[in-house]
């Protein structure tokens, strides 16, 4: 039933805005969001192509997730899809760096649950499970086609969230898929890294204790013209939060390492599923509310110490992407970019840092030459020259 609900509800309803994430891969630019398959632009020409199914790896109903991540050890591009119900189905892929699949593994969580990124390492692909429940009232009005349906569910505030740890097909261990109780009904929208050490596995995530669905970034209600990223949904900040996992003992431990409520965060693109020192992340610049970001964060998660720079009172930061410097193996040498939004000025700045210096603010602001709406996320590529 939750099946046919959901792809009746996203056929109806949902359109397909394929704007939650960018990235380069296969030769293309591909317009990733949470309801369909990705679209593939031309690199040069922003020419829109097409539905892109990875050389038809995907069949044309899949929820392909808006969040990908790069092995770039084995030059692998990693992906999922998703389909929502009271056992909820993923689908984890890897594609080759000429959009051929490599590897495909399927896994079922038991209960309804929201899934927007993940993370992995050498073994293993990295969940956070947030539970929903239905809004039987939303549900009705959802499935008669007078509300799309995200607003028919709300966050499980009495079922502990839990984190999967699933053996990539190449992994030697020899292991079983694998849950842990996080003991508390955490909501986790973001992943920001994870790493292996021996036996452990380090994952760092953005967490909320009580999530709030509705008003995200000031989005809803949406009325033309209007847009106040103060109008959050309510609920608990999310925070910085590190979860190591002993897999041989079976044992999980946490830990809130700061009360900045940040988000977005990100790492060197080339060193995900690896131990890094920094991370880095948008954020509010009050600790009591998730929203409107206005700082940017450089976290250094050794010393558990962070570095910030504000944007100013009335303007606001959106995601921040690491762009390495070109044949430089050190992991913090680069430069940082944000759009900064300036309600003010009606114009949006890109802001870029030296990623060793935040504090000081950009060394450079490049002003667009129209605005745009508040965005999610981008990538760098590298290999893309207009």
């Amino acid at each position: 039933m939750y099946i046919l609900i959901y792809r009746w509800n996203r056929a109806k309803i949902f359109k397909v805005p394929a704007n939650t994430c960018v990235i380069e891969w296969a030769d293309n630019l591909l317009c990733l969001h949470e309801g369909g398959l990705p679209y593939a632009l031309d690199p040069k020409t922003l020419e829109t192509k097409g539905q892109y199914s990875f050389q038809n790896s995907l069949a044309a109903n899949v929820s392909f997730l808006a969040h990908t991540r790069l092995d770039k050890d084995n030059n692998r591009l990693l992906g999922c899809s998703v389909v929502p119900g009271r056992h909820t189905r993923l689908t984890v892929y890897e594609f080759r760096s000429d959009g051929s699949l490599y590897s495909q593994i399927e896994h079922s969580i038991a209960g309804l649950c929201y899934l927007h990124d993940f993370c992995f390492t050498k073994n293993f692909y990295i969940f956070t499970s947030s539970y929903l429940q239905w809004k039987p009232l939303s549900l009705i009005k959802a499935l008669a086609g007078f509300e799309s349906l995200p607003k028919a569910v709300t966050s499980h505030t009495f079922k502990d969230a839990d984190l999967f740890l699933i053996p990539r097909p190449d992994s030697k261990l020899d292991l079983e898929p694998v849950s842990y109780s996080l003991n508390e009904p955490l909501f986790t929208i973001h992943l920001g890294n994870a790493s292996e050490e021996d036996d452990k596995v380090a994952i760092y995530t953005c967490s909320f204790k009580d999530f709030v669905i509705g008003n995200e970034f000031g989005y809803y209600p949406c009325r033309p013209g209007y847009f106040d990223p103060r109008a959050n949904g309510g609920g608990a900040p999310q925070y910085l939060l590190r979860i190591e996992i002993d897999w041989k003992r079976n044992h999980l431990n946490k830990k809130w390492i700061d009360h900045t409520a940040c988000d977005f965060p990100e790492v060197h693109p080339h060193r995900e599923g690896k131990k890094c020192r920094y991370l880095y992340a948008c954020a509010s610049a009050f600790d009591d509310l998730p929203f409107p970001f206005q700082l940017v964060v450089k976290y250094d998660l050794f010393q558990e110490t962070k570095e910030i720079w504000h944007c100013g009172k009335t303007d606001f930061v959106g995601e921040v992407i690491f762009i390495p410097k070109m044949d430089v193996e050190e992991e913090d040498v680069g430069y940082l970019m944000a759009a900064i939004y300036r309600p003010k000025g009606r114009c949006v700045e890109f802001a870029i840092f030296d990623s060793q210096q935040v504090a000081k603010g950009p060394i450079c602001r490049i002003r667009s030459p129209q605005p745009f709406p508040y965005g999610f996320h981008g990538s760098f590529a590298e290999d893309v020259v207009a």
